[in-house]
């Protein structure tokens, strides 16, 4: 095999191929074929290329997509979730409340400790259901306060409940309306 050297006025572009048998003229009724080695795989990375942009602008989208119905599921489970817990939160408190395991005294003391006096000297009333009666009674020992206490029956006041009343003013403890307010406030901050 003998090596030849070719020099070009300019930078090969291609290579025509003819058939050998023929020399270097090219058959009649045949065109030529050209063989662009360099162009070809330019034009075919250009197409992959352009495959790859299609396809990550596609993933990104459906990215986007799901991150948004993701994000939505969330919101709606978080307040579904709110709702159930504020819900059994409700419904704990009522059987509690029933069956009178609740802490009575304490809440009256809490109430007459945040209870304004007053500089007249009348006794301070405590009201409470009439089923808690006994065992306010029973307990009231405990309570600490300035003044003389009165004890009174009111079917009014929710059972787990109690108003401590001075001159100057009241304090009611109700476990039930302090759980609405609760919740009312999680639903405003959770909108």
């Amino acid at each position: 095999m003998t090596a030849h050297r070719l020099r070009f006025a300019s930078p090969l572009r291609g290579i025509r191929l003819c058939d050998p048998a023929s020399g270097l003229r090219q058959p009649a009724g045949e065109s030529a074929r050209t063989c662009d080695p360099l162009g070809d795989i330019d034009r075919a990375e250009g197409r992959v290329r352009d495959a790859v942009a299609t396809l990550l602008c596609r993933v990104t989208q459906a990215i986007d997509g799901l991150d948004a119905a993701q994000s939505a599921r969330l919101d709606e489970a978080t307040a579904w979730i709110t709702e159930l817990a504020l819900g059994l939160a409700g419904a704990v408190l009522g059987v509690e409340l029933d069956a009178g395991r609740y802490d009575l005294i304490g809440a009256v003391q809490e109430c007459l400790e945040r209870a304004v006096v007053g500089a007249r000297d009348e006794p301070i009333v405590i009201r409470v259901h009439p089923d808690d009666m006994p065992a306010v009674l029973g307990s009231s020992d405990r309570l600490s306060a300035a003044r003389e206490l009165r004890f009174e029956e009111d079917s009014a006041i929710p059972k787990g409940s109690c108003r401590v009343e001075t001159p100057a003013g009241s304090v009611l403890h109700e476990p039930a309306r302090a759980l609405e307010h609760l919740v009312e406030h999680v639903r405003e901050r959770s909108a």
